[in-house]
């Protein structure tokens, strides 16, 4: 299925971002989304100027709610930063092996990355 936009630019690219049926608004369904945004007084579609005199957050949260509650806010989410993260890496090992460690379930490679550098302590040159 291939769709394109307003603008003509093709939707294809959006079909194969996810796995799942990506379902896209028919053309009326979008002219009713377009015109549902041109209405809407208190939140209106940005316009070039808009977006060239917009400001980063980190500017304008400390003015709006103070600088204790903007830097949580602000603060970055995910993981925390390690020293020595771990490495992606691609191995063959035979299919017993997987399987054993598998079968152990959720952390698995984590028991795999542990049993090899328990070899490495005892084989320590």
């Amino acid at each position: 299925m291939q769709r394109t936009d307003k603008t003509g630019a093709t939707l294809k690219t959006l079909l194969k971002i996810n796995q799942n049926e990506l379902i896209l608004p028919t053309a009326e369904e979008d002219a009713l989304i377009a015109k549902g945004i041109a209405e809407d007084p208190d939140n209106p579609e940005w316009t070039a100027e808009d977006f060239a005199g917009a400001k980063k957050a980190s500017e304008v949260l400390p003015a709006v709610f103070g600088d204790k509650v903007a830097q949580q806010m602000l603060k970055r989410v995910g993981r925390p930063k390690v020293k020595h993260p771990k490495k992606r890496v691609s191995i063959r090992l035979s299919d017993d092996t997987v399987t054993y460690f598998r079968s152990l379930g959720k952390g698995w490679q984590t028991k795999v990355s542990e049993v090899l550098k328990q070899y490495m302590d005892q084989h320590a040159k």
